[in-house]
């Protein structure tokens, strides 16, 4: 949970700096300027939930919000 608390700090700093969130990017994907906000999170890869982070701007009915989105699974047979 220490991974989810430090993303919407990094997302809250970025967004009072700059009263705007980034740009809504695909999950896993570290969005334009958030690199200095991060703090040594890696947004790339699968996080302490299973799955790889995402920031959703406009859904169910909030400003912006972190998810986590299933980590693809690695074929084992095919």
């Amino acid at each position: 949970m220490s991974d989810l608390r430090t993303a919407v700090t990094a997302y809250e700093l970025y967004a009072a700096e700059r009263n705007a969130y980034p740009v809504e990017v695909e999950a896993g994907i570290l969005p334009a300027g958030m690199q200095v906000y991060r703090a040594r999170m890696d947004w790339t890869g699968v996080n302490s939930l299973g799955g790889r982070w995402d920031l959703d701007c406009g859904v169910d009915n909030t400003i912006a919000q972190i998810t986590t989105h299933p980590a693809p699974r690695r074929r084992i047979c095919g």
